[in-house]
This record gives structure tokens, sequence and C-alpha cells, in this order.
């Protein structure tokens, strides 16, 4: 490869997609060879974007039930009878920024679509990022080499693809950077005010879908001072574009009046004082890592089940490819003389470099979500630095079928663990990318498109209590799946009662194979329960105009011991389950009969499932819980 900073390789076929008119006369002489060629770079820009929307897509409607989403979900479909609220979703338990993500959840309902559209709305949406990418090479002019390469980095398995598995506001976060890029690229060349006023506006819209993409501040505080260098608008309309730009902030600004700023003040003051809060910038060199070929890495390991150093080999090569095109554009662009390529270029590298120590420094903590903002606008700088070099059509072909398999297997496999409820899980590193990863188990999580068959089924059987993991999905949905399902909600959401009748749901990965289910509802296998051994009183979620949220209380205090009891002359299952998933730490759980421990025949990240035969004199159920309520023990027959 050389380097050819105004052209790619696609000289002989015509870089810009604009000048290719298939038949023209200039094909005269050679018309089906020219045809056939630019037909089949048309087809490898086409299948660069539209591979990974498709898989993005599906990822949409496979995404898990968790309790962020459920909450969003329930206080949307309020909205459709009561008040609109306010208030927006709660960040880093003292921060919001307005309700802009609650209402477009409540007009996607109150228009009439339903949860299925509503999650195609939220992947489309997602997906919009590979064809954004396509519009910056096309403005560009990078040509078919900068079609393909743009959305090809964008979609290789990131920490991006948590925006996915675990939907939410943070889904808007890439498209909104990438949309960022293209605005810079607009202003510096036309220098219009409805440019700059549409990348004030991103940026705002981006604080919303999470406060972490302040760190691409440069972009519109660049735009701002060349405006005022050009002289290109009056400071009079610099202020109106300012204003217009934070219409979306206008609820808080409200409240804040409302509330009055000591109070707002005081929960920063007390949020800034603890030291874990507060950002370092020795993380930068991590985040960095983290930002470009860590997710790739933690997702290759995730779904082959094991680790292997090929992956980390990938992963370093993968760094180094990126790390490679954001050296040749800052080459490229200190060589060239000053005009508007150079000035946008000048300010996506200013962007990106300054990313990640403010990232660093943003918070003492780096969840996957926080990184989108940054990794977006570095991989498509860089994408355009590799721009700079001439790539065969055949490597294009080759890089963009390696990008679309890679991106394509990891979403398939994730959505055959969510089939049988075995999403590989652990807190880290996901919600700290810079910490040692934990031990992942499978987890049983709802997937969001079995929302409505859960619905259903709680509509037909509304007295009925749920024991298992399938409870945590109850008390984590909010009730939104009987709202939607049959248009109504009890006060509380209930679950593991011990007076009611009861049914055990656990995964098809943790189901115990000798017992047949009565139901089954996406990943869940319900079985009747023969007896509640734990707990003593029943959990529930009060609904609240603004459900409390997490769902149960968190308590992460020291671990309290339980001892109980397990009758002997049972031939059927002991299932023990941790209803405080993600509220307190991991309980240990054991099961000692004459005084030897049995290991479970079962188990998952949150359920462990005993086979009693195994116990034929009295045992007992050792617990260490730092909530012992949250426990959930429960015995079944096997017996219909």
């Amino acid at each position: 490869m050389t380097t050819d900073p105004g052209r790619d390789s696609e000289q002989n076929t015509g870089s810009d997609l604009s000048s290719m008119r298939i038949g023209s006369q200039a094909d005269a002489g050679s018309l089906r060879p020219v045809k056939a060629t630019r037909l089949w770079l048309f087809c490898l820009v086409g299948l660069a974007c539209l591979l990974p929307a498709l898989s993005t897509l599906w990822s949409a409607h496979s995404s898990a039930v968790h309790p962020d989403l459920l909450r969003d979900l329930l206080i949307a479909l309020s909205m459709s009878w009561r008040a609109p609220v306010l208030h927006g979703p709660e960040l880093a338990g003292i921060l919001e920024l307005g309700p802009l993500w609650y209402w477009m959840l409540s007009a996607l309902f109150i228009i009439g679509l339903k949860l299925s559209a509503v999650l195609t709305v939220l992947g489309v949406l997602h997906a919009m990022l590979f064809f954004v990418a396509v519009l910056i090479a096309r403005w560009l002019r990078l040509g078919i080499t900068g079609m393909v390469m743009l959305p090809s980095l964008l979609a290789i398995p990131s920490w991006r693809m948590h925006d996915l598995v675990y939907l939410s506001h943070t889904t808007l976060t890439a498209p909104l950077a990438a949309l960022q890029v293209l605005t810079v690229i607009g202003f510096v060349r036309t220098r219009q005010a409805i440019w700059l006023w549409l990348n004030w506006t991103c940026f705002t819209l981006g604080l919303h879908a999470h406060p972490s993409f302040a760190v691409l501040v440069l972009m519109p505080l660049s735009l701002l001072g060349l405006a005022i260098r050009w002289g290109a608008l009056p400071i009079w309309k610099l202020i109106l574009l300012g204003l217009l730009s934070t219409v979306p902030f206008w609820p808080v600004v409200y409240q804040f009046v409302m509330d009055g700023a000591v109070a707002w003040i005081t929960q920063l003051q007390s949020y800034a004082a603890s030291p874990g809060n507060l950002g370092h910038l020795g993380a930068s060199l991590p985040l960095l890592w983290e930002s470009v070929s860590g997710g790739l890495k933690y997702w290759l390991q995730i779904t082959a089940s094991r680790s292997s150093g090929r992956f980390h080999v990938l992963a370093v090569l993968h760094f180094l490819f990126v790390m490679a095109g954001l050296g040749l554009l800052c080459w490229q662009t200190m060589r060239k003389t000053a005009d508007d390529s150079r000035t946008i270029n000048g300010i996506l590298l200013i962007t990106v470099i300054s990313s990640i120590p403010l990232l660093a420094l943003l918070r003492g903590v780096y969840p996957a979500y926080m990184l989108s903002a940054a990794s977006t606008a570095l991989l498509i700088t860089a994408g355009i630095g590799l721009c700079q070099l001439r790539w065969p059509n055949t490597l294009l072909a080759g890089l963009l079928l390696l990008v679309s398999w890679l991106h394509t297997s990891i979403a398939v496999e994730l959505s055959q663990q969510r089939a049988i409820g075995a999403t590989p899980f652990a807190l880290l590193p996901a919600f700290d990318v810079v910490q040692p990863p934990m031990a992942h188990a499978p987890h049983p999580f709802l997937r969001l498109g079995d929302v409505p068959a859960f619905g259903q089924w709680l509509c037909e059987n509304p007295e009925a209590s749920l024991h298992g993991s399938i409870a945590i999905a109850k008390l984590h949905s909010y009730g939104v799946p009987r709202r939607i399902a049959c248009a109504q909600a009890h006060p509380a959401i209930k679950a593991a009662d011990p007076d009611a009748a009861g049914f055990l749901g656990l995964s098809r990965h943790t189901f115990p194979d000798s017992l047949i289910p009565v139901v089954s509802i996406g990943p869940f296998q319900l079985h009747p329960v023969d007896e509640v051994l734990l707990p003593g009183k029943t959990l529930s979620v009060a609904l609240q105009p603004t459900p409390d949220y997490p769902p149960l209380t968190p308590n992460f205090g020291p671990a309290q011991l339980s001892q109980v009891p397990v009758p002997a002359g049972k031939n059927g299952y002991l299932v023990v389950t941790d209803l405080g998933f993600a509220v307190t730490p991991k309980a240990t759980v054991e099961l000692v009969c004459d005084g030897k421990p049995n290991l479970p025949a079962r188990t998952d990240n949150v359920a462990w499932v005993f086979r009693l035969s195994n116990c034929p004199s009295p045992a007992e159920l050792i617990v260490r819980a730092s909530q012992p309520d949250y426990i959930n023990a429960v015995v079944i027959s096997g017996q219909r």
C-alpha cells in the first residue's frame, strides 16, 4: 500500500458515486464490464451498511429485559393517560438532564405503536450509525474505500454492542456522535447556520443520551470559534442558535428553578466528595485500548466461552490498524495547505485525542456505555486516515466479509444464548471496563421480544405466584408486560408469595431435563411448586407515578447466615434463587447432607438446583446473604 492523498483505488471506476451513471456516453465501447464493475461496487457499499444494520435490528428485538428500560417504558406508557413528566432518568444517582427520552418513548406509544415496533424504531435509530458513516465518506470524497471502510470499522464488535444487548437511552449515543462528525463537515464546507445549529443540537441530544457525550465538546466549541473567526454569522444569530439548541434542557431549567439551586448543589457536592466518583488521568491508556479493541476481545471470549491467545492477537492487530489510521491522518493534515479538508481533519483529531483524557476524568468508574461516543468518533477519524491509502477492491471486499462474519456471528451467538437464558454475565468488566474481569456465569435474562407473551400469561394467571429466576424478571419488569398485554397492572408487582399457588420458573439452560414444564415463556420453563422454604414474606414493587429504582432496596452490608432444615425422603429438587440480583452481593448457597456438601445438579448466575435424591437423610440448607429476605427456596416433586 502506498499513500495517495487525493484518491483511492477507484480511479478507473469513479471514486464519487454521483458520477456513476450506468449506460452513459462515457461507457461507450466497454459498457458491460463497466456496468458490472459499478454494480459490484454499489453492492459492496450496500452490504457495508445493510449487514450490520440488519444485525442491529435483530439484536434490538432480542435485547435483555432490565430495570432501566422497563422503568422507562412504564413511565412512557403512563404518560399516555396522565400529565407528562418533567424529569428524566437518574444518572449516577444524582444527575438528570430532562425528560426527552421519556417523551420520545411516550410519543411512540401514543401514535399506536406496539412494543415490537418501538424496539424496531430504537434499532433503526442505532443502525443509522452505519448509513451516516457512508454519508461522511461521501461528503469527504473518500470514494468506495471510505464508504466501505468507515461502516466496517464501526461494525467490528466493541463495547458499543452493550447498547443493544441492554437496550436503553445509551443506544442513541453512537449515531449522535456520527452525526456530530457529519455536521462538522457540513458547516466547514458551507458555513451555513443550519449546520452549526444541527451540530449544537446533536451535542445537546447526545448529552441526553448519556453525559459521557461531553467528551466531544471540542467539536461544537471549534465550530463556534470558526464562526466567530470567519465572521460567517452575526453575534445575535449565534446567540439565537445557541438558545434554540438548548431547548431539550428547558424542562430541567424549569425544575431547577422550582426546586431551588441549593438541593442540586448539595447533591453535586456530595457526589464530588466521594473519592470513588472522581476520575483520574491514569485511566487514559487503558481507556484508549478499551475504546478501540477491548470490546472486541471481550465479545470474542464471551461468545466462544473460553480464553484464547488468538483473540488477544486479533485485538492487538485491530488496535494497531486503528492507530495507524490516526497517524496517517495526522501526517496528511500537517502536510496539507490550509483548506476545508485540513480544518475538518484538525477538528476531528483534536476532539478524539482529547476525548480519552476527558473520559478518564469524567467519572471514577467506566461502564461500557460510557465509551460509545468517544469510540465512535475515534473510529470514524481513524477510518478517514486509512482512506489515504490505496485499497484494492478485492481487499475491501475481504475486509467487509471478515467484519460482517464477526458482527453477525457474535450477534447470532448472543441471541442463541439469550434464547435459552444463558447470557454470560459478570458485573466486571461490563460496568467498569478498566477493571480485571470477574468470572462470567449464564444469566437468565428475559428477552424484550418475549415481553408480550409473558404479559399474556400473567393476564391469564393473575393470582399465580412466581418463584425462581422468572420472579426476578417479574420484579424487574415494573408491570410493563401485563400492562402491554391486558392494559392493566396491579398497584404492586408481587413475586415469591408463599401463600399463593406458585410456579417455579427457570431458564431452559438451568431447568432439569427430568422435569416436564407446564408452560414455556421465552427462555423460561415453569413447573408447579410443592413447598416454599424461603422467603418468609412476599417481595413486591410498588407502582408509583415514578417507580422506585432499583425495584428492590439495595443492601451491600455484611453477609448473614441462614440455616434451613430440609426434610428427608423427597425425590424432587430443591431450587434456591437469589432474587437480590444487582442490588445485593451474590449469595453463597450450600446443601449439606450427612455433614458433606452436595453439589448442585444445575446452576446459573442466580439459581442453584439440588437433586434431593442425593440426600436420603435430613439435610440442611446453608445460605450466606446480605439480605436473607431476597433468597427464595422451593421444593418441586417433579410430578404434575
